[in-house]
């Protein structure tokens, strides 16, 4: 008895990225940001930040170093949506956050030694992880008040 599989046939007005789905590259972390985050404007008023963040391996191991980087996403009815990045930008230096991103890898020559940078570029705001003993406000809503605040400031 033999069998067959069948592909479906590629058709290019179809193959929109579906985005349903989560990718294939995707990285999930809890860690701790390493510097305070830097919010940035493209030439065309595009919002974007960039931090770092460690991720905690254990007890007897070195934590891993990530960049960490969000970019506005383009509207189709135009302008961007600067939640991420604006929310992003109104964390702190050595807040617990919880990331879900995109992984890539950065390689690099500084004289005549090699270097690779691993990096993230978020998704969507992070989740901001309550220390024991120390409260902070839910994560979904700390951000939309972060978020507003900083779209205040910019009117």
């Amino acid at each position: 008895m033999s069998t067959t599989t069948s592909h479906p046939k590629s058709n290019p007005k179809s193959d929109n990225k579906r985005t349903d789905q989560p990718p294939a590259n995707l990285f999930m972390g809890i860690g701790r940001l390493g510097q305070d985050p830097t919010l940035r404007y493209t030439g065309d008023g595009r919002a974007w930040v960039k931090t770092s963040i460690a991720v905690f391996q254990g007890e007897d191991k070195d934590p891993i170093w990530l960049d960490l980087k969000a970019f506005a996403k383009p509207l189709e009815k135009g302008g961007f949506d600067e939640r991420v990045p604006l929310a992003i930008a109104e964390l702190k230096k050595g807040q617990k956050i919880a990331v879900r991103g995109k992984l890539y890898c950065d390689k690099r020559e500084h004289n005549g030694k090699q270097y690779v940078d691993w990096g993230l570029v978020l998704f969507n705001a992070p989740t901001i992880i309550a220390d024991a003993g120390k409260p902070e406000a839910a994560a979904t809503s700390e951000t939309e008040r972060a978020a507003s605040r900083i779209r205040a400031r910019r009117t």
